[in-house]
């Protein structure tokens, strides 16, 4: 037998076993090897409904200036949504006052039974006054 004849029958031999070895290391397809754990299910995605429950209002009020603040209602907590991008969640400042929330450094306060409609106050200036819901936006653009 001829050196490169020899070379290529051992090429092929070294080719084979490497395949054979690589099909033992990783078995076969679709297969888990004993020892291996089986993969833990996927965690359910976190919602905001799942954490407070459901919303009881979803209001989007229109304030003076053409802003705007999108306030989710849930039982003694809002969030909101101001047109500028910024959003925040607040807390119900008292049991006895349902219409005050704010947030836990008194940064932003939402009021929303004022008489001139909803008000957002950041660190004590009111940036989002007379703020109306959709049907009483409408009514007093009206007049």
């Amino acid at each position: 037998m001829n050196r490169n004849a020899a070379a290529g029958i051992a090429a092929i031999l070294i080719l084979a076993f490497g395949a054979i070895a690589l099909y033992e290391w990783l078995g076969p397809k679709g297969s888990v090897p004993s020892d291996t754990p089986a993969a833990a299910p996927a965690a359910a995605a976190t919602t905001t409904s799942d954490v407070l429950g459901t919303a009881l209002a979803d209001i989007t009020y229109q304030c003076d200036a053409g802003k705007t603040i999108r306030a989710v209602y849930y039982p003694h907590i809002v969030i909101i949504d101001l047109s500028d991008g910024r959003a925040a969640q607040l807390m119900q400042d008292s049991p006895t006052d349902a219409g005050r929330y704010a947030t836990d450094d008194g940064a932003f306060v939402f009021m929303n039974g004022t008489d001139s409609g909803a008000m957002l106050m950041e660190n004590g200036t009111p940036t989002y006054r007379r703020c109306l819901p959709p049907a009483a936006a409408s009514s007093s653009a009206a007049e």
